[in-house]
């Protein structure tokens, strides 16, 4: 049979395979791993021929076991998913975003304020229904949120340019206003 180290080594592996599993698996999985042997090789794995010892090796290994983490699966969709974010419906759903800038033109104007105070994000949903059907989805998530972030940032950045700029201006308005009180003075009078 096994040598007492090669016993050792399989006792090893068996038990790091179930230390894995959640502890009311560990029980009826360390119980598999050790029938499969027996099944496998017709007796104990202390009798074992040792020159089979890298095959009870491979075995238990192998062998999938209740509880234990699998591979996440390839998202299984049952027909197409409910997909459909025509325009209307944003146009529809944030009424105060889109103006026509030419009544005559199909073109619409959104400003990046407008996208801020959106009521109602396409993106946003479509992406939760895509996490929802199992896709991983995250990157596309944290990119969408960056840009609002970002979009947040440079909407705080240009209110504050937009203040300090009336700012200056009423200041040059108040210096010209100053300036033109003495426009006809030409010198003092004795």
């Amino acid at each position: 049979g096994l040598s007492g180290e090669q016993q050792g080594a399989l006792k090893a592996l068996v038990a790091a395979r179930i230390e894995a599993l959640p502890e009311l698996e560990r029980g009826r999985a360390a119980t598999r791993c050790w029938s499969a042997l027996k099944a496998k090789f017709g007796c104990g794995y202390k009798e074992i021929a040792p020159e089979r010892f890298t095959e009870a090796v491979s075995l238990v290994a192998r062998i999938v076991l209740e509880g234990e983490l699998l591979e996440p699966e390839a998202p299984k969709v049952v027909g197409r998913l409910d997909i459909d974010y025509p325009i209307e419906d944003w146009k529809a759903r944030n009424p105060q975003q889109f103006r026509h800038d030419n009544p005559n033109s199909p073109d619409l104007v959104v400003g990046y304020g407008d996208l801020l105070s959106s009521d109602y994000s396409p993106c946003c949903d479509l992406l939760d229904k895509l996490h929802n059907a199992g896709y991983r989805v995250d990157g596309a998530f944290y990119e969408l949120r960056s840009y609002q972030n970002l979009m947040l940032q440079m909407d705080m950045a240009i209110r504050l340019m937009v203040g300090n700029a009336r700012q200056v201006i009423e200041g040059f308005e108040q210096d010209r206003r100053r300036l033109q009180k003495f426009v006809g003075v030409k010198g003092h009078r004795a």
